[in-house]
Formats: C-alpha cells, sequence, structure tokens
C-alpha cells in the first residue's frame, strides 16, 4: 500500500457503504510496513497492521497479498512488531472473508542486498500471519530468500501446493564454526524448505534472468532439487529470460503455458534424475533457454 493510506482506507469504507463497486475491485494488497505518513517506527507499524486490516475488512476479493522484504525492518522494536503481526494474523484467522490464495514475499532493492539478508532478523515475526492463510494455494519467492521459520509456517497451510521461484534459488554463504576451521557444508534456498512441504507440492517453477544462465549453479541446484521433491510432482518448468519476460509470467501464472512431454535427457541429465522420480504423474515439463549440457 502506498503513502497517505488513510485517505485509500476512507474511499474503500465508503465505496463499501454506499453499496458502490470500487471496494470490491481490490483482488491484490501489498503490504510495506514503512510505507504510512507516520514519523516514527512504532506509529509506522501501528498504522500499517491497523489500515490492512481496514482494507482487508473492506475488501472481501482479495486473493493475492504480497509482503515487501526489506532488511531495514530489522531496527523495529521486535515485540511491537511481533505482537502487530499476531494481532493481524488473528484477524485473517477469523475472519471469514478473507481467501488470499497467493502469497508473494518480494525482496526491497535486490541490487543492494542479497536474497538472505532481506528478511534477517525480522521475518520470523511473520509467522501467525502466515499460518492464519489457510486458503494459501501458491507461494512466489521473488528476489529474497525467507527463514527457515517462515518456511515451517508455510508448512501448515494444506492447500499450498505450488511455489514460484524468481532469482531466489541461492547458495548461502559460507562460515567457518566458531573455535574451527571447519567449514558446514552450503545451505540452499532447496534446503530450507521443509520436507513436508516439499513432498506436498505439485508444481514448482523456476525463473532466471538469461544473462545469468551460464553462471546460475543450474546442475547442482537441480540434483539437490529432485532429491527434495515428492513422488507427486505434476509440473515443472525452469526459464531463463530477460526481466520483462519472467516478470511478465509471474503475472500470469494462471495462464497456462506451452506444455513438453517429450524429452530426451542424457544419463548424466539432472533433468532425467527428477523426471525418473516422479514417473508418470510428472506430465508436464517447460524448458527455455536452458543450456544442452543439462538436457
Amino acid at each position: 500500500m502506498y503513502p497517505f493510506r488513510s485517505r485509500l482506507v476512507k474511499l474503500l469504507g465508503e465505496s463499501r457503504q454506499s453499496h458502490l463497486f470500487f471496494h470490491l475491485r481490490i483482488r491484490h494488497l501489498t503490504i510495506d510496513f514503512l510505507s504510512s505518513e507516520a514519523n516514527d517506527k512504532v506509529s509506522t507499524i501501528q498504522s500499517s497492521v491497523s489500515s490492512t486490516i481496514e482494507i482487508l475488512k473492506h475488501c472481501p476479493n482479495i486473493e493475492q497479498l504480497d509482503i515487501l522484504y526489506d532488511a531495514s525492518f530489522s531496527s523495529f522494536d521486535s515485540h511491537l512488531f511481533s505482537s502487530s503481526v499476531t494481532h493481524l494474523g488473528r484477524y485473517v484467522q477469523y475472519n471469514n472473508t478473507c481467501h488470499i490464495k497467493r502469497l508473494d514475499l518480494v525482496g526491497y532493492n535486490p541490487i543492494q542486498r542479497c536474497p538472505c539478508c532481506a528478511g534477517k532478523v525480522w521475518d520470523a515475526y511473520l509467522s501467525p500471519l502466515l499460518k492464519s492463510l489457510r486458503h494459501l494455494q501458491v507461494l512466489v519467492l521473488q528476489y529474497v530468500l525467507p527463514s527457515s521459520q517462515v518456511f515451517e509456517a508455510l508448512a501448515h497451510n494444506t492447500q499450498l501446493d505450488k511455489i514460484v521461484f524468481y532469482k531466489s534459488i541461492i547458495s548461502l554463504p559460507v562460515r567457518r564454526e566458531k573455535q574451527s576451521n571447519y567449514i558446514r557444508s552450503r545451505r540452499t534456498t532447496i534446503s530450507q524448505v521443509p520436507d513436508a512441504l516439499w513432498k506436498r507440492v505439485k508444481s514448482i517453477e523456476i525463473y532466471e534472468d538469461i544473462d545469468e544462465c551460464a553462471s546460475w549453479h543450474t546442475h547442482r541446484y537441480l540434483l539437490e532439487l529432485a532429491g527434495h521433491v515428492g513422488y507427486g510432482l505434476e509440473s515443472f518448468v525452469l526459464h531463463f529470460g530477460t526481466k520483462e519476460e519472467n516478470e511478465r509470467r509471474l503475472g500470469c501464472l494462471e495462464t497456462e503455458q506451452k506444455t513438453c512431454h517429450h524429452f530426451n535427457f542424457s544419463q548424466t541429465s539432472p533433468l532425467l534424475k527428477l523426471k525418473t522420480k516422479c514417473g508418470e504423474s510428472l506430465r508436464r515439463i517447460s524448458l527455455v533457454n536452458v543450456p544442452e549440457v543439462l538436457l
């Protein structure tokens, strides 16, 4: 929601009271905990949460929720942030008019912040809200790697069966153990997702920029993915495209894209491992600009 959101809340409230149509046409809501006219951080959080509740109250047809990930949120008072988001989660949980089906976690200013830093410290406080999204079906990650607490919370949503990654499959920085030269094996986005969620996912879509086609660790990531996904995976998409192409696809995920049924993968291809594991359940594979070495 943009700054001066109080004016928007008032407009939507008047539309509802007057039986107009404006509030009924709202399908997409974005939460930015800093987009407020309040001057201090305490008032900013409270204003953001209260206005979000008002908009959800006025607009019963919201189906997509975006939450902006900004590393600066880590400076918020943790108790206030936690209690405010918990209050929002309770409203969503007990309000039968909330039918949010798609959740986008969107990294802010990805050029200056790596995906794993955007939610550091603070995003675990989102857990009560995420658990309340009981109608959630699609999770989209854009330039962001959420914490393990976020994934654990999302795993509670039994209808969630589709995950979309846009520039969000990465390797976490290597850190040496304290008082030791031992370096832990590198964790990735894939290993952050709980096995219980992976086994339930029926559709996976991965979008990466075409100019990073050669540098992205495709072979390693696909091998790891094949080891984690469940046997019931039905659709797999891997597209390397321009920024404009990828963003256009993210905007129309429900549109059926061209399906490719026949691939003769080599014996060393990680995609063969994925196809073999899932067998006949994997009915759709879509590959665009994928390097031949992976086929």
